[in-house]
């Protein structure tokens, strides 16, 4: 627990994500639920959304154009902490992968975990030619900040393996499956 007149040591990074989403500093922290910083690198577990601050090593902070990278929980596909090193890797539903050395994560691990388990309604593996197509169907987490108060169902297709989601015969199935969970997950 931090007593109201001892200051937080995330103060300044808190400040500094305000700054980036225009918000003010009280209401970033109304909505953060973890928070860890590295050398470099920190990042901020907010109930709607992530918030990745990464720093080129041995590329001073004035010439980083912006450093932080703000995901939605359902933009964000997986992710994996590593103890030993002090690394957090998250992988984004485009493939994109981000890694953040992390000296002193505190909850984040947890907190992150729970967040991007939260957003999965559905997923379900589809064999095609080539490989297999994870279709997930993902909403916000529970207590996010949504201004209509609905948690609208966000429907992905991810490739596995050698299989072409462009090609014709793939995409059909992809469309198939993904109008049968709809049907039997969303409202």
């Amino acid at each position: 627990m931090r007593w109201p007149w001892q200051r937080d040591d995330d103060d300044d990074l808190i400040k500094d994500l305000a700054s980036r989403l225009g918000e003010s500093p009280a209401s970033v922290t109304r909505r953060r639920l973890a928070s860890a910083r590295g050398p470099v690198d920190a990042v901020v577990a907010l109930r709607d959304a992530l918030a990745l601050r990464h720093s080129e090593a041995g590329q001073p902070e004035a010439e980083t154009t912006d450093p932080w990278r703000v995901l939605q929980w359902p933009e964000v596909r997986s992710g994996a902490w590593d103890g030993e090193t002090g690394r957090l890797s998250v992988t984004m539903l485009d493939g994109s992968t981000q890694r953040l050395q992390l000296s002193e994560p505190g909850r984040l691990p947890g907190v992150f975990h729970e967040r991007v388990q939260s957003t999965i309604l559905v997923e379900e593996r589809i064999p095609v030619p080539g490989g297999e197509v994870l279709v997930s169907g993902r909403r916000q987490p529970a207590g996010a900040d949504t201004t209509t108060g609905e948690r609208p169902v966000v429907w992905h297709a991810v490739a596995i393996g050698r299989a072409d989601l462009t090609e014709p015969g793939v995409s059909r199935l992809v469309i198939a499956a993904t109008e049968r969970l709809r049907a039997d997950y969303e409202l």
